[in-house]
């Protein structure tokens, strides 16, 4: 087992870990559901078109549907000998001199091989048109097929159903789509010191706040949480917890972690048969952590306290359990902004300090320190909603100096 890593190391170790155990559960870890109960998750398969997109030649204006071929000149008198509306469809085929109104997304006549905008078209009577030309063969209709052929990939296995890919995944029928199954996540928080947010903690109790940043954390990243449990600091208690938390794709333990009397985690960890790769990263917050593998997942040892447990469930935990949902190790997105206010000199760890980012007066991305206690204070640090990283010795940092803010709050 590593010691005092730095933390691309660490992300190495636990996207590569992550990778092989989507490896592992890919096969069968897919289930399907309707297309309104997929928005938010990753595909399993890929989706074909069950049809042509157009399914016709579509008119891509309001206007009237002609041939060509009669309206080659600047003005043409044509005789208007009916009319096509979306949803309806234009019974045989249109003669030649004649012209059929036309109404966007509507199906072209047999016959017609162009469309003429109303607006460039003058109206001589319920049965006659000026038609406002030259019109070229093809003008304003969407081919049948343009988009999709039937049999055709609308999206591939990985894509997450979201947005406007989910109403392309309905215009081919898909009314039930395969999906990847959600990762399953255990977190058992530790320490004599917690009790339960319904209850008014003793003189030396705390809340148990950390369990509720890993459920959030967990379900933003696709996980489902399937147990929760909070243990004392007594070895059998956290082996039983720990062998529960075992069944689950992936183990979050908060506290315990770094090298006190009653930081039992590492060990009982070990005693489980969970192979460790490593123990403490170099950053601030954050530094007292485990992780390890077993044949069944992943296993996180977060420190205890709430912003330490946050940013290491940030940076590391959050792109695993991604990972696992078929969506790829993305790491944080890290944008460069100019800083508005100074920051200090950094210590021997990587440090990531809570910013705010916004748009500055002159268009570029701007990013504000949130002034905050240390790692208890999560108060502090949940007014920002990025991380200023600042490498390990650096100097203090000067307003206007750009820096690397990482983001983990929507919508940056």
């Amino acid at each position: 087992m590593k010691a005092h890593i730095e933390l691309e190391e660490a992300s190495e170790i636990v996207g590569r870990a992550a990778s092989e155990a989507w490896a592992r559960r890919a096969a069968g870890a897919t289930e399907e559901l309707a297309l309104g109960d997929a928005v938010g998750r990753v595909l399993a398969g890929d989706v074909r078109a069950d049809r042509d997109q157009p399914p016709f030649d579509r008119a891509a204006m309001d206007g009237y549907a002609l041939r060509a071929a009669d309206a080659a000149g600047e003005r043409q008198r044509l005789a208007v000998v009916g009319e096509v509306a979306a949803g309806t469809a234009w019974e045989g085929e249109l003669p030649a001199g004649a012209a059929v109104a036309i109404m966007t997304g509507a199906p072209v006549p047999p016959g017609a091989d162009a469309v003429q905008m109303v607006e460039r078209c003058r109206e001589l009577g319920p049965a006659a048109v000026e038609i406002g030309g030259p019109v070229r063969a093809g003008q304003h209709i969407a081919p049948r097929g343009e988009d999709l052929r039937a049999g055709d990939v609308v999206a591939r296995a990985g894509a997450r159903v979201e947005g406007l890919l989910a109403g392309a995944l309905a215009s081919v029928g898909a009314a039930r789509v395969p999906v990847v199954a959600r990762p399953t996540v255990a977190i058992v928080g530790t320490g004599d010191e917690l009790v339960d947010i319904s209850q008014s903690p003793g003189p030396a109790a705390i809340r148990d706040s950390n369990r509720y940043t890993l459920e959030a954390l967990a379900h933003a990243a696709g996980a489902r949480v399937v147990l929760v449990e909070r243990v004392a600091d007594d070895p059998a208690a956290l082996a039983a917890a720990v062998a529960r938390g075992l069944r689950a794709d992936v183990l979050v333990l908060s506290g315990g972690v770094s090298a006190g009397r009653y930081d039992l985690v590492v060990g009982a960890l070990a005693e489980a048969g969970v192979s460790l790769a490593f123990h403490k990263v170099a950053i601030k917050p954050g530094k007292p952590m485990v992780f390890g593998t077993h044949p069944g997942g992943l296993v996180f040892g977060l420190p205890g306290n709430p912003v330490s447990t946050f940013v290491t469930g940030v940076l590391l935990l959050a792109p695993a359990l991604r990972a696992l949902g078929g969506q790829g190790a993305a790491w944080p997105r890290a944008l460069q902004a100019r800083l508005l206010a100074p920051i200090e000199a950094t210590t021997e760890r990587t440090t990531f300090h809570p910013g705010r980012l916004e748009v500055a007066a002159d268009g570029a991305l701007a990013v504000t320190p949130v002034g905050w206690n240390g790692s208890g204070d999560q108060s502090g640090f949940a007014r920002g909603d990025c991380f200023i990283r600042r490498e390990a010795r650096s100097e203090r940092v000067e307003p206007g100096e750009r820096v690397s803010a990482i983001v983990w709050r929507w919508p940056w």
